[in-house]
């Protein structure tokens, strides 16, 4: 009797437990979805306001350009009858077409127009619509540019500004970027506007992510980007098009049409995440809900109120939730075989904490595949490497603790930790972090396709000045971030800041490697905590103070590192070029450095080299206060570097690049990030 109670004890524990982990591990894999989801869409909005601003800034650029600007003011002060014809043969219009069709070619517009007041068009690159006025649907848009506002819309039917290779009477998805033109006065004498067609760039930025389906719609359920799933939603009969965009509309089919099953004939309402959309601004749904393919899926929205759409993620319910069945199924299969019989049980006891154990070691490491090494440094191996369940690409950093001391490994422990508190889009964001059963520690970060600025100098040279200042604000915004919670990063270099493509954003910087950073307060602490009296840091880019009082170091080591970087941009050479870094550190503390100017033996901005020269003091007080004021000061320099320009020089180096990227062809020159003894200065 006492066995039968002593096993339905048991067996009831069982139940309850087993109840209990499966409702457990539900809710977290469950929430583990919707901050995944999130953070999906929080990227995909800033690249969405990126790309925007940047669509407004190259507007901008072009209406501010004084040949644009006379051209225009020329013609609209000359006194004619401005007949269509009359302005086909003008020189005006010969002058803004070569002018302006260069810029259309490489951002992919469709056309451009300039619209007078009287809301008529005096120069486009298709002569149809020279000298025509503009429809009604689009005044409103113009009344707002000749107001002074540069504007970019969400994507719209129209048939304006229509691709030159169109003959479709049909109209066409489109985009508009305006911007107004100014006389010598001051006085707006027109608008300047772009077609910018959603499937090309707008597109790109939904489809980034490789792991969820991401896309735009508007207030009445329109697909307003490409997708992923185009071939797809070709083989459905959802569209016979190109493309979805104004051709599917998101409608809840209420059956899996992947399966075949038959659409029903009642009339049908939008999705569960279009409908949320239009009434909440923003939510997750992480229980599933079918999409417009009728499959079940989970997804998170937001409704982007400036520019009057939603931004959706999804990913299929059955691959998110492949984990969570499969340990389900896993469950009540030995639950089956519980109830048999108490020797069963027991057997099935083991067994389940056995399988927990490997499941525990397999979500801590085993859930990233490991593709190819990408890098090895002191500190240890980093790979690229794919979710198990998500597919995404990412970088895994691994620490061996036979190869390291316990300090190196709290620092690596430290750089995980300092790095996922920073979420500037210019530093590397960080994933997830653990140790293995064997002592493995790791961390899970993005994955950066790209080139360090080292690499770039070393491969190219000397880099432009405006592009310097392009660079040098990115890295100002994340060290910003960073000093505004009290942080330093204490080793600033190229080889830790890489560059590339990021969501269509060209020239795009990513700040690496946080491991030597700390709070401001804790410095001294850690000064006198270390027993051999020690600091660490690059020789060609510490500060002065750090090697003199590493005690009372703050944020203005990394203005002096900024500088230093600003420095080897410029003239493709050290602030001090020494191999030996005793010898590095000695100038560092005691030699004033060369001008750029004077090493490029050629004059350059003298505001930028003003600004590198005054990061450089040796007395912190004399540089600028922190990252931000870095950061004001640069943007004050005027350059003419842009993501015209960037976009243009990815697409003729690239390819150059990355090939030359071989581990055997290009080899750093910076001296490694050291540790210096401070017991044995002499």
């Amino acid at each position: 009797m006492q066995k039968w109670t002593l096993l339905g004890i048991v067996s009831l524990i069982l139940i309850v437990v087993g109840l209990g982990m499966n409702s457990l591990i539900d809710r977290v894999i469950k929430n583990k979805f919707s901050q995944e989801l999130n953070v999906n869409l929080s990227n995909t909005y800033m690249m969405l306001q990126l790309w925007v601003e940047a669509q407004k800034s190259a507007a901008v650029s072009k209406g501010l350009e004084r040949k644009v600007r006379t051209l225009t003011e020329d013609f609209m002060n000359k006194k004619s009858s401005k007949s269509p014809d009359e302005i086909l043969q003008s020189h005006f219009l010969k002058e803004i077409r070569q002018h302006l069709r260069p810029m259309c070619r490489v951002y992919g517009y469709t056309d451009f127009a300039i619209i007078t007041p009287q809301k008529r068009i005096v120069a486009s690159l298709n002569d149809s619509l020279v000298g025509q006025s503009i429809t009604s649907l689009q005044i409103k848009f113009f009344d707002r540019v000749l107001q002074g506002e540069t504007i970019l819309t969400a994507p719209f039917l129209s048939d304006f500004l229509k691709t030159l290779d169109s003959n479709s009477t049909e109209k066409q998805a489109l985009i508009l970027s305006g911007t107004p033109l100014y006389d010598k006065h001051g006085e707006i004498i027109a608008s300047l506007v772009f077609g910018i067609q959603p499937q090309m760039d707008f597109s790109t930025i939904f489809q980034v992510n490789n792991t969820s389906h991401n896309y735009a719609f508007d207030g009445d359920g329109w697909m307003l980007t490409s997708s992923v799933l185009n071939e797809q939603i070709r083989e459905l009969g959802l569209m016979d098009s190109e493309h979805p965009i104004f051709n599917l509309k998101i409608l809840n089919p209420k059956c899996n049409l992947l399966k075949g099953e038959e659409v029903s004939h009642d009339e049908l309402a939008f999705t569960y995440l279009v409908t949320h959309a239009l009434r909440n601004p923003k939510g997750v749904n992480v229980e599933g809900y079918r999409d417009f393919r009728g499959v079940p899926v989970i997804g998170a929205w937001m409704w982007v109120e400036d520019f009057n759409i939603g931004i959706a993620s999804e990913i299929d319910l059955e691959k998110a939730y492949a984990t969570l069945y499969s340990f389900r199924r896993l469950f009540w299969y030995l639950f089956v075989l519980v109830g048999i019989s108490g020797f069963v049980l027991l057997i099935s006891l083991y067994i389940i904490m056995h399988f927990y154990k490997k499941a525990k070691a397999a979500e801590q490491f085993g859930q990233y595949k490991i593709i190819d090494r990408i890098g090895k440094g002191g500190m240890g191996e980093v790979y690229k490497a794919s979710h198990a369940t998500l597919r995404r690409i990412t970088a895994l950093k691994l620490i061996q603790p036979r190869q390291v001391s316990e300090d190196n490994v709290k620092r690596f422990e430290q750089e995980v930790q300092l790095t996922s508190r920073l979420t500037h889009p210019n530093t590397i964001a960080v994933y997830d972090y653990g140790r293995t059963p064997k002592g493995i520690f790791y961390y899970v970060m993005e994955y950066l396709p790209g080139i360090t600025l080292s690499e770039l100098v070393y491969k190219n040279g000397a880099v432009k000045e405006g592009r310097v200042v392009y660079f040098l604000t990115q890295v100002c915004s994340s060290v910003a971030e960073a000093h505004s919670i009290g942080l330093i990063h204490r080793d600033i270099k190229p080889a830790n800041i890489m560059i590339g493509e990021r969501g269509g954003i060209y020239d795009f910087v990513k700040v690496l490697d946080f491991g030597l950073a700390r709070e401001i307060n804790d410095i001294s602490k850690e000064y006198v905590a270390n027993e051999k009296g020690a600091i660490y840091g690059s020789p060609h880019y510490i500060a002065p103070e750090a090697l003199v009082n590493p005690e009372d170091i703050d944020q203005k080591c990394d203005i002096y590192a900024i500088g230093a970087v600003g420095y080897f941009l410029l003239t493709g050479k050290h602030v001090f070029n020494s191999k030996d870094p005793a010898d590095v550190c000695r100038h560092q503390v005691k030699t004033k450095p060369r001008l750029p100017s004077e090493v490029l033996g050629k004059p350059i901005n003298k505001e930028l080299e003003d600004i590198i020269m005054r990061c450089l003091r040796k007395k912190p007080r004399e540089r600028p206060l922190n990252a931000q004021v870095l950061y004001k000061l640069l943007k004050n320099c005027q350059t003419d570097w842009g993501q015209e320009k960037a976009k243009l020089w990815w697409r003729e180096n690239a390819e150059r690049v990355y090939t030359d990227l071989d581990s055997s062809k290009v080899k750093e020159k910076h001296l490694d990030t050291i540790t210096i003894d401070f017991t044995t200065r002499t």
